[in-house]
């Protein structure tokens, strides 16, 4: 029928869209700050520009504001000015992520006791990884369990659904919308609202990368969230 070919067509889109912000976010929160990082951020942030407005959800008009603003003031600096302004913006990043007392970024920080990684949650997570044959890319560092790494994942669900409903293999496509739902309550509901908060409130004036990315990422969460709901009929 003519509808269902839309529904279908609508769908792999909207899928699409959900692979590629998943995988826009684990790159931004994988890879270090620099001029490479700036010009593949930048030549995302349109499209994802056009994704926010299509809501009403502040977090994520706001965290695209923010991206914005920084590179509207980055582009209006001369070499020298420019070669400071990212070398601040590095030092940020290291007192944000990289010290002793920085933000955690792991899943079992938060949800273990005594603030301990590769806990239970390490476990399942790499549970699922094995189920879905997902690796690490070669030359990652990070564990598991990194945000990062459980942003790529849900970016490997998504870009799966898709072929799953090209191949109008229904029960699979249904079995992956339910997982990627599973994969917000029982993983990233109990942890990464905290890591977001952690980093909007690090004790560092004037930082607009990281600080409007976890803005973005806290508001696309929960619309995310919903919609896998949705189509899951929760």
């Amino acid at each position: 029928m003519e509808n269902d070919t839309v529904t279908q067509d609508t769908l792999v889109v909207l899928h699409r869209v959900r692979g590629f912000i998943f995988n826009f976010m684990y790159t931004s929160f994988l890879n270090v700050p620099g001029d490479e990082y700036y010009k593949e951020m930048q030549l995302n942030l349109s499209d994802l520009k056009t994704f926010s407005l299509n809501t009403d959800n502040e977090d994520m008009i706001n965290g695209i504001k923010g991206l914005e603003g920084f590179f509207a003031k980055r582009e209006k600096l001369n070499k020298d000015e420019l070669s400071e302004f990212d070398l601040d913006a590095l030092r940020k990043y290291t007192s944000i992520f990289c010290l002793g007392n920085s933000v955690q970024a792991d899943e079992s920080f938060y949800t273990s006791n005594d603030n301990l990684l590769r806990q239970e949650s390490y476990d399942k997570i790499m549970e699922l990884f094995r189920k879905y044959n997902f690796a690490l890319g070669e030359g990652v560092c990070e564990s598991e369990e990194h945000i990062s790494m459980e942003l790529a994942f849900m970016s490997k669900l998504s870009f799966m659904a898709v072929e799953k409903l090209e191949m109008e293999n229904v029960l699979d496509y249904n079995n992956l919308i339910r997982e990627q739902l599973d994969f917000h309550i029982n993983h990233l509901d109990k942890w990464v609202y905290d890591f977001c908060e952690n980093v909007i409130n690090y004790p560092i004036e004037d930082e607009y990368v990281f600080n409007s990315l976890v803005i973005f990422l806290r508001g696309y969460l929960k619309e995310d969230k919903m919609l896998l709901a949705e189509l899951v009929g929760d």
